[in-house]
């Protein structure tokens, strides 16, 4: 929590060195009341070029999505331990994030004099404790206009390589009393990588003009995901599609956003090394003539396929000319399928996240933005198979703020 709240100082005392020149640039570079808006020309020739590069820093109180019982025990640590234990690639619970984004976007008549705008991008996380978490990310993204609202979107977008955490690969039973103690238990990183392509389609429904200031958008997305977990989590690895259906709405100073999703994500069956209680299952996991031994090691068959649907609303206000308020809601659902009788991860597990959100941006200039806000997250789950004594599936709380500024030209 000290690390926490050092990273709020950092990013209250960017705010309060940075608010005075946001202060005074809006002020010298806000447009005259009544002035023309500039209008790109349409059908413009040859290749027109842009660019933006972004900053953030972001404070995270749970980074490892672990409940108050496990942050507390990482974070007493004086050490991340020894290269098997629990929490090796995990010094802390919390994390204060540098984010550095660029990206590029070359515009083009294409079909029907249309335009054709390309974008490539990067997006890189440093992690001040967490260094295994450190990650980059690439995208992709073509969009062709068609006229009259509407627009067709290719995107491509991998994260080559992302620690999630650390999970239990084995366990060894190492003073042979048949129970698995905490030390005996064998760790390793959960590391994958993931990639997604997706083609869209936007649609206007409502065209504004000036007596009615309205106009209204259809989005539908169709993304097929794949995440691949390095070895020994393969059995963690899934891929399928996921559908994105959108709908905003916007006026002269508000916009309103709803969205859906769902995602029918396929895993293959496998076999894990768990922890389980005799008891929970009335079965003799050991093998020694019993069935009240607990903390027993036992390899299963576990299912890691799921569905998982997302809803969201968006409601971004203009405060004035410069400043502009957005909160944000999110409720995500997941059901996993597993009917694998000993699967104590999956089988019968529900997941219910929800998530609030509110910042404040500040246009700084005619081509800086600067945006502070916050987040907090509380995810809640349910299963009515007997627990685990594997223990890696929980409820936990996470709250974020951050500090983002923006150049676009």
């Amino acid at each position: 929590m000290q690390r926490y709240s050092l990273a709020a100082s950092r990013i209250g005392i960017a705010l309060l060195l940075g608010v005075p020149t946001l202060s005074l640039a809006a002020q010298s570079t806000a447009p005259k009341s009544g002035a023309p808006r500039a209008e790109a020309t349409p059908h413009a020739k040859g290749w027109r070029a842009s660019g933006e590069f972004g900053i953030g820093e972001t404070a995270d109180d749970n980074v490892f999505l672990l409940p108050d019982a496990r942050k507390a025990a990482l974070d007493s640590l004086s050490a991340a331990g020894t290269a098997t234990s629990r929490y090796h690639n995990m010094p802390s619970s919390s994390d204060y994030i540098t984010t550095l984004r660029a990206s590029g976007e070359v515009k083009h008549r294409g079909l029907r004099g249309h335009d054709l705008a390309l974008t490539a991008g990067a997006r890189y996380e440093h992690y001040q404790l967490d260094a295994e978490r450190r990650n980059v990310s690439l995208r992709l993204n073509a969009a062709q206009s068609l006229g009259q609202g509407s627009q067709l979107r290719l995107r491509g977008q991998l994260t080559p390589r992302y620690f999630y955490r650390d999970y239990m690969a084995d366990a060894i039973d190492l003073n042979l009393d048949g129970r698995i103690q905490s030390s005996e238990r064998v760790y390793a990183a959960g590391t994958y990588r993931e990639s997604e392509v997706a083609a869209g389609y936007r649609r206007r429904l409502v065209d504004g003009t000036g007596s009615r200031p309205l106009t209204a958008s259809l989005d539908l997305d169709a993304a097929y995901v794949s995440r691949q977990y390095e070895a020994p989590f393969q059995t963690r690895d899934y891929h399928g599609p996921e559908t994105t259906l959108g709908l905003d709405v916007e006026t002269d100073r508000t916009r309103l956003g709803l969205s859906y999703s769902y995602g029918a994500f396929r895993a293959t069956p496998g076999t894990a090394v768990l922890v389980l209680n005799e008891s929970d299952f009335g079965v003799d996991l050991n093998g020694n003539g019993n069935v009240g031994d607990s903390h027993v090691r036992s390899v299963q068959m576990v299912d890691f396929s799921r569905a998982e649907q997302n809803a969201g609303l968006a409601i971004r206000r203009s405060l004035s000319r410069t400043v502009d308020a957005r909160v944000s809601l999110e409720h995500r659902w997941r059901t996993y399928g597993s009917s694998q009788p000993y699967d104590v991860y999956n089988n019968t597990r529900r997941d219910h996240r929800d998530e609030g959100g509110l910042a404040l941006g500040f246009r700084a200039g005619e081509h800086l933005r600067m945006e502070l806000g916050g987040s907090a997250q509380v995810q809640r789950v349910s299963r009515s198979l007997r627990p685990s004594a594997t223990g890696e599936v929980t409820d936990y709380t996470r709250r974020r703020i951050f500090l983002n500024w923006t150049y676009r030209r």
